[in-house]
């Protein structure tokens, strides 16, 4: 288990968050003041200022932090003159953000909210991979569920294009799960497509799609067998009819019992 350090508020310090997202912070703020906070920060020493420490990962807890403390609410669990943090060493980057990707520091900051799910989906599975988090772990971190966050990772190494329509709205993360039962013809039959489609249009297209596969032809028989019941049985009332006269020969009187079981027989196979 990593070792903390409990550093007082006033000594961490921003030297920037990589991508600037320290508004809307409401939703933090009510968090962290109605459970605390879940995850601790990760910081390094200072090069610029003596005894204070550099925020690497949680700019936007900092920031929340900082807002609970002016406005004099205290937060479950917490001293703000001891805030869990992780120290890493001088010099070490590893959990630094590179310029062109989506890394740790971005998940664990909460800053997140406008990265394309195909992206997000990226840094999930480099968090678990190079992190060693688990899926529970960063679900928590970042507020969804680990069944999402699964979703997202296979989001990965989905193709380009399905990963397109996710990231421009036309396809929607749970539609992409029901896209992911559906078989390798309906699958590239979507990815091909030009049209949005919602997960409940996805949900209905592998539902048609299995239940052709359980009862192939059901579409096209259970009409005209139903059919073919309705007519059998308007001739045996006929026929009924015709018996309750006494008009009918010993012939006939043998044919309607066939008519008869025959209905029967169409009757139960439906």
């Amino acid at each position: 288990m990593t070792e903390l350090t409990y550093v007082p508020l006033n000594k961490l310090v921003s030297r920037g968050n990589p991508r600037g997202r320290l508004s809307n912070l409401e939703q933090l703020v009510l968090s962290i003041a109605t459970v605390g906070l879940r995850t601790p920060l990760e910081v390094m020493p200072d090069e610029e200022s003596e005894g204070k420490y550099r925020v690497l990962s949680g700019h936007r807890r900092r920031s929340a932090l900082s807002s609970l403390k002016r406005q004099g609410v205290e937060v479950p669990d917490l001293n703000y003159n001891a805030i869990p943090c992780i120290v890493r060493e001088a010099g070490d980057d590893s959990f630094l953000e590179d310029e062109n990707d989506i890394t740790l520091i971005q998940l664990a900051s909460n800053a997140f909210e406008e990265i394309p799910p195909s992206q997000l989906g990226k840094a999930i599975k480099q968090a678990l991979i190079n992190g060693g988090w688990t899926e529970v772990d960063v679900a928590n971190i970042i507020g969804i569920r680990p069944a999402r966050a699964r979703l997202l990772v296979q989001l990965t190494d989905a193709p380009a294009n399905i990963r397109q329509k996710i990231d421009s709205g036309e396809m929607s993360v749970s539609a992409f799960h029901h896209w992911l039962n559906a078989s390798s013809e309906l699958r590239e039959e979507i990815a091909s497509s030009d049209e949005p489609i919602s997960a409940r249009q996805m949900r209905d297209a592998v539902r048609d799609e299995r239940n052709a596969e359980l009862n192939p032809g059901a579409d096209d028989l259970v009409p005209e067998s139903f059919a073919v019941v309705v007519t059998l049985n308007e001739i045996k009332d006929k026929l009924r009819t015709i018996v309750e006269m006494e008009t009918l020969n010993v012939r006939e009187r043998a044919l309607l019992r066939d008519v008869r079981n025959l209905a029967a027989m169409r009757a139960s196979e439906r």
